[in-house]
């Protein structure tokens, strides 16, 4: 009694085929109501674009897809990412199509009147190897990442005084992480720390580009009262300027313009505490789930310091930087999506030119599920 016997079962009417890998790369699964790039390897938040996406993950889970679409800086953009985990590391392949097209001009001079495509195009390859150091009540991991990307932007190269379409960057990363797990309704790891260490370089083309590289340490405290958190961010970033500028790797102080900076040194501190939870659905059950309301008081400051045209030369310009002031954020779920939504809405002074920014942000908390 209570024991299967296998004999009692008829097995005769199965029919016993092979798995092939290749032919079962692809079965979508869900979908979501809103694009952020899943494939980013970051532990902390991401940004979130309206739009949707579409998931597809093998049985064995070493192949997933997504493909989406976002409306971005008034641009329609599609997406598309194809990771495979069957083999150590990582392999991903991906593409961006759709964003504006830029044409990037020498200082004298002047681009051509159309930049000749209807969207801009990013291609990209990647390998990285995920190193899961997870053990007892910590989540903790390591993991190296290159990339290689090509982007059709038109750039003007002075030795021939022409215009040229696409640049290859390479991109070097090393994120390593150590959180305490979290409870449901904690803002943040109550101990964490997180290492970030990135360089872009342009080996192909460094008559246009030169490099820039990144550091930032991310530390997480808990704080006075329970679900509170304190964190605190260091940051370093290092430009080697030939013609153009690159995109900052770090952002700058909530409130100033994300303008490309040279040399960067900045320090950032936050305080976050709930303050409700409403637990309702609005308008209807399975539409908008809200869950919690928490506030963020935050502190950020620093050094940017760039080369300006001076005495017939070119001489570095250090300018401080500090911001302060109040974020409130609704964390809720969208059409019973897993993934938790922060809408974030605030305000940033800077007190040294007397203005005052309307800060909002929408953003996936990855920490939370």
């Amino acid at each position: 009694k209570g024991i299967v016997k296998t004999s009692e079962y008829d097995t005769s009417g199965w029919e016993i085929r092979p798995y092939r890998r290749g032919l079962n790369l692809l079965r979508f699964h869900s979908w979501s109501p809103f694009y952020y790039d899943y494939s980013e390897l970051n532990p902390d938040r991401l940004p979130v674009f309206p739009g949707f996406t579409l998931l597809s993950q093998n049985l064995l889970n070493t192949a997933n897809t997504y493909l989406g679409y976002s409306y971005r800086n008034g641009n329609h953009v599609a997406h598309g990412r194809f990771i495979y985990k069957g083999w150590y590391p990582v392999f991903e392949t991906g593409f961006d199509y759709g964003d504006e097209p830029q044409i990037l001009t020498g200082r004298d001079t002047i681009g051509p009147e159309s930049p000749g495509t209807s969207g801009r195009l990013n291609l990209s390859g990647t390998v990285y190897l995920p190193l899961n150091l997870s053990a007892g009540r910590y989540i903790a991991g390591l993991t190296p990442l290159v990339r290689i990307s090509y982007d059709n932007l038109l750039y003007h190269y002075e030795n021939d005084d022409i215009y040229k379409r696409g640049m290859t960057t390479i991109r070097t990363r090393l994120i390593a992480y150590r959180h305490a797990r979290r409870s449901l309704r904690d803002l943040a790891p109550r101990w964490g720390q997180t290492l970030r260490l990135q360089r872009n370089d342009a080996p192909f083309d460094s008559e246009n580009l030169g490099s820039i590289s990144a550091a930032g340490l991310t530390l997480y405290f808990p704080g006075i009262f329970p679900h509170n958190s304190l964190r605190i961010e260091g940051e370093l970033q290092r430009q080697e300027q030939v013609k153009y500028y690159y995109a900052n790797l770090i952002r700058l102080p909530r409130g100033y313009p994300q303008e490309a900076s040279e040399d960067l040194r900045l320090l950032k501190g936050s305080y976050s505490f709930p303050f409700l939870y409403p637990d309702i659905s609005i308008p209807l059950p399975g539409v908008i789930y809200l869950k919690r309301f928490h506030a963020e008081l935050f502190a950020e400051g620093g050094v940017n310091g760039n080369r300006v045209p001076g005495n017939g030369t070119l001489e570095w310009e250090n300018e401080r930087l500090f911001s302060w002031g109040a974020v409130v954020t609704s964390a809720l779920h969208i059409l019973r999506a897993p993934v938790p939504i922060n809408l974030s809405a605030g305000l940033a002074r800077i007190p040294s030119r007397n203005e005052m920014s309307f800060l909002f942000s929408l953003e996936v908390d990855l920490g939370a599920l």
